[in-house]
């Protein structure tokens, strides 16, 4: 993950430095929904058989017309620096760093079940009180919880779960006997 967050944090500043983060991070997104998409291309950038240049002349006929020059360019470097296999990593890694640039935390928030609008507008409220500054907010649904909520800030957790509860519940009772 190192060399991703290198990676990474040489582009934020390539793209601070010529005034193109936006660019970059449309970028970014399409290579992004790309990588996700096929996974013949994963194979194949993970693929040491297959050579650098090879690679380099597939990522300018898949992605010249799709991305900005600087974002194309940064692939080939990559490409031709042999770390290919990096780029799902240093695509996320540069997104965090950005949202990071911006004062965007993200947040990712554990349910039973999906959120409705009401639901969502008072956890995003909870979420700003909390943490005062915006968020970038990902739902993903996990049935094993129960019900409540999880939320995840980094390295910080809020588990308001039921099932969090059950067992703090089952372990009081356990100890007392």
């Amino acid at each position: 993950m190192i060399v991703a967050e290198r990676y990474a944090k040489a582009l934020l500043q390539l793209g601070l430095e010529r005034n193109a983060l936006k660019a970059l991070d449309a970028d970014v997104s399409i290579l992004q929904d790309t990588f996700t998409a096929s996974r013949d291309l994963q194979l194949f950038i993970q693929s040491p058989v297959i050579s650098s240049q090879k690679k380099q002349n597939v990522f300018t006929a898949l992605f010249k017309e799709q991305l900005s020059a600087l974002g194309l360019q940064f692939v080939l470097l990559v490409t031709r620096q042999r770390r290919e296999s990096f780029l799902p990593q240093i695509i996320q890694a540069f997104s965090s760093l950005h949202l990071k640039h911006q004062g965007i935390e993200r947040v990712e928030v554990l349910t039973a079940a999906a959120l409705d609008d009401a639901a969502r507008l008072n956890l995003q409220k909870v979420i700003h009180a909390t943490w005062g500054n915006a968020t970038l907010m990902k739902e993903r649904i996990q049935p094993d919880i129960i019900g409540g909520f999880i939320i995840r800030q980094g390295d910080r957790q809020w588990d308001h779960s039921i099932a969090r509860e059950l067992k703090s519940i089952r372990k009081q009772l356990m100890t007392k006997n």
